[in-house]
């Protein structure tokens, strides 16, 4: 195998996905920070990727922490692949400058773009002997796993397979919430073919609750079809949350 040392603005842009995640994120999604970026590996079970500015104690690692880590990872792995890689500048006064995460105008890619730049990283970094088990390489594995399910079409892909009763997982759904007091409330999943309406009228049920659980779970049970059809589709938590939360 070979190596090399990958350029600053590598480092710049996995740290940037790390930080705030891809530039493709839909806009619907959570908060990356706190629900889906993953945290760098410690002996107190991880500390959280912040800014440099505002990481401060032992639970936290800035931007310029954690890019130097990565980077001085891909150097140990080009020192031990390549014995004269400071002598022959494979190892270059770039890296000896040290890493600061730029507080702007750092590259922030896609999904898959992310995705080959982590991959890449890796490979570069892997020549040494501890490198497997190693907190860069954990790191990288679980900024992978976050950033795959950022994938364009990844979060309408089935979870099994066969879908449950062969539903298609990209058909477009729309969740139609009748209260007999309000404006009806919408909720749609775009995709493609003909749509699936699935109507909850709380106004002819039981004036907008059930008066007991034993009501509650009748009237649920009658939208078992529709929530097995919606298995693996993204529709089917909030169909859940919907029939559920009546009883909040």
């Amino acid at each position: 195998m070979s190596a090399f040392m990958v350029a600053r603005e590598h480092i710049a842009a996995i740290v940037e996905v790390a930080l705030r995640g891809p530039s493709d994120r839909p806009a619907r999604a959570g908060d990356w920070r706190s629900c889906y970026a993953p945290k760098w590996p410690s002996d107190g079970g991880g500390r959280e990727v912040l800014p440099s500015a505002i990481a401060h104690g032992e639970d936290t690692i800035g931007g310029d922490e954690l890019g130097g880590a990565l980077w001085a990872e891909n150097a140990r792995s080009v020192r031990h692949r390549y014995e004269d890689a400071d002598d022959g500048g494979m190892v270059g006064l770039e890296f000896y400058a040290g890493y600061e995460h730029p507080f702007t105008g750092a590259p922030r890619p896609s999904a898959v773009e992310a995705l080959k730049l982590i991959h890449c990283l890796g490979y570069q970094s892997c020549e040494h002997d501890e490198w497997k088990g190693s907190d860069p390489q954990v790191f990288l594995s679980r900024l992978a796993d976050a950033v795959t399910g950022e994938l364009p079409g990844y979060e309408h892909a089935a979870w099994e397979y066969p879908p449950v009763q062969g539903m298609v997982v990209t058909r477009p759904v729309v969740i139609v919430v009748r209260h007999p007091d309000s404006a009806n409330e919408i909720t749609a999943f775009p995709g493609s073919g003909t749509p699936l309406t699935i109507d909850v009228d709380l106004g002819s049920s039981f004036d907008g609750k059930p008066d007991s659980d034993e009501q509650h779970a009748e009237w649920r049970s009658s939208f078992e079809s529709e929530l097995q059809l919606l298995r693996g589709h993204p529709a089917y938590k909030d169909l859940t949350a919907i029939l559920d939360g009546v009883m909040a």
